[in-house]
C-alpha cells in the first residue's frame, strides 16, 4: 500500500484533469494602467472567473496576489464599511504599484439570497460582515484560485489576505512567502 500526501494527490489531479480552462484573453486598459485579463472558464460549474496580470511574472520570484470572491454589493457599490473585505480598487491600485501581480476574480460565488439578506442586513454590523464572506470559502474556491495562479505562471506569493493555513498549496505548486493584510 503506497502511502501518499494530500499534495501529492493534488499534483496527480491537476496533471491529468484540470479544473479550468482559458477561454478569452485581451490586454485591458483600466484607471490603474494596462493588464492581461484572461477569462476562465470552470469545466465542472461552467462559471467564468478572472485573473488580472500586471507585469511580467518570474516563478522565482514572489508575486504580489490577491484572491478575490466577487460579492456584488461590495464590489459594484465600494462600499467603504470598516467590517467589510479588501477593496477591490484598492487591491488593483497595490498591484499596478508593484508589478508583477495577479489579481484573481472568482465569480458566481454569492447566491441571490445571500445577496438579498446582504441588502436587508445591512445596518446590523455582525449579520452583514458574515454575509460578506460567502460560504464558498472552502476547499473549491482555494482550488480554483490556486489552479488560475498556476496557469499565469506564480509559484511564489505575497498574498493580499490576512494570514491563513492552506493546506496542501504544494500540490499546485504555489508557495505563501509573506502575508499583506
Amino acid at each position: 500500500l503506497k502511502i501518499g500526501t494530500i499534495a501529492d494527490l493534488i499534483r496527480y489531479r491537476i496533471s491529468n484533469e484540470k479544473t479550468i480552462e482559458r477561454a478569452a484573453e485581451v490586454e485591458l486598459c483600466t484607471e490603474f494602467g494596462p493588464f492581461h485579463l484572461i477569462a476562465y472558464r470552470s469545466t465542472v460549474q461552467r462559471d467564468v472567473h478572472f485573473a488580472l496580470v500586471k507585469g511580467q511574472i518570474d516563478p522565482e520570484q514572489p508575486t504580489l496576489v490577491r484572491v478575490h470572491i466577487e460579492n456584488p454589493i461590495f464590489d459594484m457599490t465600494g462600499s467603504l464599511r470598516s467590517d467589510s473585505h479588501w477593496l477591490l480598487k484598492d487591491v488593483l491600485q497595490q498591484v499596478a504599484n508593484a508589478p508583477p501581480g495577479v489579481v484573481v476574480i472568482l465569480c458566481n460565488q454569492v447566491d441571490n439570497e445571500t445577496l438579498i439578506r446582504q441588502v436587508q442586513n445591512w445596518s446590523e454590523p455582525a449579520m452583514a460582515e458574515a454575509m460578506a464572506r460567502p460560504a464558498a470559502d472552502n476547499l473549491r474556491t482555494i482550488g480554483l484560485g490556486a489552479q488560475i495562479l498556476a496557469d499565469v505562471g506564480v509559484r511564489k506569493m505575497r498574498v493580499m489576505s490576512r494570514a491563513r493555513k492552506f493546506s496542501a498549496l504544494s500540490g499546485f505548486g504555489l508557495e505563501v512567502v509573506d502575508y499583506l493584510s
